[in-house]
């Protein structure tokens, strides 16, 4: 999805999320959206240095400073006024 425009991008990740909802399929995704774990749910996984520095719900990302570690860089988070969903912006 990384170079499809926000509408496809858009349909493509609620198809995703339907099959996996629908068929019980595992989809599995790499990304350096910030904001994809949010929308898609789920597990997480964070390698730092090929090195797991996180695994659990995604909803769990902004605990801990779980992407400051990530990243090395700090992050201003708040929550998206239609979806109630966190939104992470880089400082």
């Amino acid at each position: 999805a990384s170079f499809l425009d926000p509408r496809h991008a858009s349909e493509l990740d609620h198809l995703l999320k339907d099959l996996n909802q629908t068929e019980g399929l595992t989809i599995l995704t790499v990304t350096h959206d910030l904001n994809h774990p949010f929308f898609v749910g789920g597990s997480a996984l964070v390698l730092k240095e090929g090195r797991q520095l996180f695994f659990g719900p995604a909803a769990k990302l902004l605990d801990d400073d779980v992407l400051e570690r990530a990243f090395q860089h700090r992050f201003t988070t708040f929550t998206h006024p239609k979806t109630g969903l966190p939104v992470v912006l880089p400082d």
